[in-house]
């Protein structure tokens, strides 16, 4: 059985999601193919718990247009004040930061040494180094003992990577340029983001599962049906699964070591520039405990030279999900070790683990060996004629997988028009 449409998208997570929908919003018909049985990717939602995103960043608008087009604007609900909190776990205990600069100058989770260097960049300013990887960057503007503690712990909590590994400019671009221009770190950091009234931390009513199940109702989505195959020709290409499908315009919007796989035959070095970039594996445990004495507020996250088993937990009233680093750690050892933790930080206990999440491929590492190979990536995928889109493709975020996917579909319903319209008859 084959049939014809103007664009395919391989993948149907949130990149492959905004593809179609963008494709979709031109004109274009649309088939999005997933391989597994649920559409949104990491973003999943079962007995209340997330699977994977917990949240989004309102500042950033590519979210809004998101959920405008599935009708789920609505659903989004703020994070109240009461989860503004942040926990810092250095020095032996928990330390709260408030969404506040000046909860930096009570703060115990930071040396006297550390809070002089912040003031100092702040409002002294002065010429910023430019560097290569994360630590370096802020190691020369505010010591060592910074970069390998709150900023670790920070960089842990995003990319679940090593700070001098990471790219500066890979994981927050432009940040670099600003803080040169303005000669401060911190005033660069403030003026991070872009500008938006809807600013804010929020959740969807629903839970972030409700993505994929709105898409499906948006549009054509097939569940289970991985493709093995692309094959091109000079109407388009063949989408080789489950079936026969002739596209004119092709998104692949994968992970980059699935997406290396399926375009190695159609392009090698494609598929050679992919197979280069690489993700962190983290499991999520999920469990409740009503006497875990953590203090209100959105989560923890812990510096690396405390030497806890996990990396962080976010609190959902008496539920947690906790992140550690790694896929592979079975169930005895992960609830051991997060048991460890809690009674070192607060003396409380761990009731009942609810569930375990493993990603072996969580987080994409934009590190400085990655940055060089993925800016060719562009130009690979013109070459081989096919459009990519993933949150490999920015800084990692959701809103990287969502604005590449926007884009690609865009594009993909441009490269449509300019194919001929596919006739069985001359295939």
């Amino acid at each position: 059985m084959s049939s014809d449409v103007d664009v395919c998208v391989v993948g149907g997570g949130l990149a492959g999601i905004a593809a179609g929908l963008a494709a979709r919003a031109e004109g274009a018909s649309v088939v999005v193919l997933e391989g597994s049985s649920h559409a949104g990717g990491k973003a999943r939602t079962s007995d209340g718990l997330e699977h994977g995103p917990q949240s989004f960043n309102g500042r950033y608008d590519v979210f809004w247009q998101l959920l405008e087009q599935l009708g789920l604007t609505a659903t989004a609900e703020r994070v109240g004040p009461a989860s503004s909190t942040r926990w810092l776990a250095r020095f032996g205990r928990l330390h709260a930061l408030k969404p506040s600069p000046l909860t930096l100058f009570g703060t115990r989770a930071l040396t006297a040494r550390e809070k002089l260097s912040l003031v100092r960049d702040a409002t002294l300013g002065g010429p910023v180094a430019p560097a290569a990887t994360l630590h370096d960057f802020f190691a020369q503007r505010f010591g060592a003992s910074f970069a390998e503690g709150p900023l670790a712990a920070m960089v842990n909590g995003i990319f679940a990577g090593d700070p001098r590994e990471l790219g500066v400019d890979g994981c927050f671009p432009g940040l670099a340029q600003r803080a040169v221009e303005k000669q401060s770190v911190v005033k660069a950091l403030l003026a991070a983001g872009a500008p938006s009234a809807r600013k804010g931390i929020y959740r969807l009513a629903g839970g972030m599962g409700a993505i994929g199940a709105a898409a499906r109702q948006k549009l054509e989505i097939e569940l289970e049906a991985p493709v093995r195959e692309l094959t091109r020709d000079d109407s388009g290409f063949w989408v080789r699964g489950g079936r026969d499908l002739h596209a004119r315009a092709v998104v692949v919007a994968t992970e980059a070591h699935v997406a290396a796989k399926l375009l190695w035959p159609l392009s090698p070095k494609l598929g050679a520039a992919l197979g280069q970039l690489t993700y962190a594996p983290i499991t999520v445990v999920h469990w409740e405990g009503d006497d875990a004495r953590f203090g209100g507020g959105f989560g923890y996250l812990a510096c690396p030279s405390e030497r806890l088993f996990a990396l962080g937990t976010m609190f959902h009233g008496n539920r947690f999900s906790t992140f550690v680093s790694g896929a592979v750690a079975d169930d005895a050892t992960l609830a051991a070790g997060i048991a460890a933790d809690v009674r070192r930080l607060t003396g409380g206990s761990v009731g009942r683990v609810l569930r375990i999440d493993r990603w072996p491929n969580a987080v994409f590492q934009p590190t400085v060996a990655a940055l060089p190979v993925r800016d060719g990536l562009a130009a690979l995928a013109g070459e081989a004629g096919v459009l990519l889109a993933g949150s490999y493709l920015g800084a990692s975020a959701m809103k990287d997988a969502l604005a590449s996917g926007f884009a690609a579909g865009q594009q993909a319903w441009e490269l449509s028009q300019r194919k001929p319209q596919w006739s069985r008859s001359l295939s």
